[in-house]
């Protein structure tokens, strides 16, 4: 669950932008001031591979990428947050859908949305009146040379009844004239004289505008690691784009591509966060002891929506934190730097209710497999061959 408070006033009318600068301006209503519920979803695992979704549900959060999607902590512009052609999905609706992990590195989702909601609109009555909204994708985590990358790719469909894009340019002109001067609607016997013998174009009737109940779009996404090192300082460059589509006049596509290089030659990687310190001349155990971590990344994939995160915490013999469900604690022996051996954990016994149990049972199964351990862009990755743990530091 989360809101939204708009407050004060932002430049982004007057700027002349298409495409907002910053993506917070825009939520939880252009330069309004108000407060917004733009997330409320439960979420229920049925296994350990296909979920159940219903809610309020927060669309500007369903397209992140490793360095791109979360306008908070990466990049604010909206073409590097959500696909453009999309903009006809709601940033926030009432909806539901599935959720499937058929193998680890996979994730795939469908959602049903009321194409008119908002995230001011809080009335579940007014839900899919004007018809439904399908979003479904899919996301693939690579490791090509033992470096992260994402492929993302998706669409949407929607048989609300909206303004087309192929309108008479004509028609439109004089639709706005009647609207700012409404004698030309109906001008008496004088003025229709005036005009039919100087201007009869404006005697032609307007029309109303022309519509269609058939919207859809595709995209797709990548970001990629070209290079990292774990040395000090950490450093990575990286490669991030998105591409959207979707039919204009007689189909032709119409496509927005944002792309994003990145290279963090003092820690960031594309992040908001300082780099973690690191002992001098090599990453070892000994550096990480005192700061915690919380996971972000589980095989992958982010984690599902009400799961509480696991932790970790080292100490340079020992690693330590909630697994989600339960508290942990175990041995961990360095045995070269960037490289260790986890032993068995001991965990308490509290049951928990889904998703925390199967997030806990998967994030426990891959820590105790772990046997290397990397610092890059503020974050700590602890992986064995393409099983990966993602952590962040914690706010301050």
């Amino acid at each position: 669950m989360s809101a939204d408070s708009g407050f004060g006033h932002n430049v982004f009318k007057d700027s002349g932008t298409i495409v907002p600068v910053n993506t917070a301006t825009i939520v939880p209503f252009p330069d309004e001031q108000t407060t917004a519920l733009t997330n409320a979803t439960f979420m229920q695992f049925l296994s350990t591979k296909f979920g159940l979704m219903v809610g309020k549900v927060y669309m500007l959060d369903g397209f992140q990428g490793e360095f791109r999607g979360n306008y908070r902590t990466q990049f604010m512009n909206l073409g590097l947050v959500f696909p453009t052609a999309m903009d006809l999905v709601p940033i926030s609706a009432f909806g539901g859908g599935i959720i499937a992990i058929p193998w680890e590195n996979v994730l795939l989702s469908a959602l049903l949305l009321d194409p008119s909601g908002t995230p001011t609109n809080n009335d579940i009555s007014e839900a899919f009146q004007d018809g439904f909204t399908v979003v479904a994708g899919g996301k693939v985590t690579t490791k090509p040379f033992g470096l992260v990358g994402h492929q993302q790719v998706g669409g949407m469909w929607s048989d609300k009844t909206r303004l087309a894009l192929s309108q008479d340019p004509s028609n439109i002109s004089r639709m706005l004239l009647e609207s700012k001067f409404p004698l030309l609607g109906d001008p008496g016997p004088l003025l229709h004289r005036f005009l039919e013998r100087f201007f009869p174009q404006l005697l032609t009737p307007v029309q109303p505008p022309r519509t269609e109940n058939s919207t859809w779009a595709v995209f797709y996404g990548f970001d990629q690691y070209l290079w990292q090192r774990t040395s000090r300082p950490p450093s990575s460059a990286a490669f991030a784009s998105m591409f959207a589509s979707r039919p204009g006049d007689r189909f032709r596509a119409r496509g927005v591509l944002a792309v994003a290089a990145c290279l963090a030659l003092t820690g960031g990687a594309c992040a908001s966060r300082d780099a973690a310190p690191a002992a001098s001349g090599s990453l070892s155990l000994a550096a990480l002891a005192g700061t915690p971590w919380t996971l972000v990344s589980l095989g992958g994939q982010p984690l599902p929506p009400g799961a509480r995160p696991p932790t970790a915490a080292l100490d340079g013999a020992r690693v330590f934190g909630f697994g989600g469900c339960n508290r942990y604690t175990g041995p961990v022996e360095e045995r070269s730097s960037g490289a260790i051996t986890i032993g068995s954990l001991a965990v308490t016994k509290m049951a928990c209710p889904s998703p925390a149990m199967e997030v806990e049972d998967r994030y426990l199964a891959v820590l105790g497999r772990a046997t290397q351990y990397v610092l890059a862009g503020g974050r700590l990755v602890l992986s064995r061959s393409a099983s990966e743990l993602v952590f962040e530091r914690p706010a301050p």
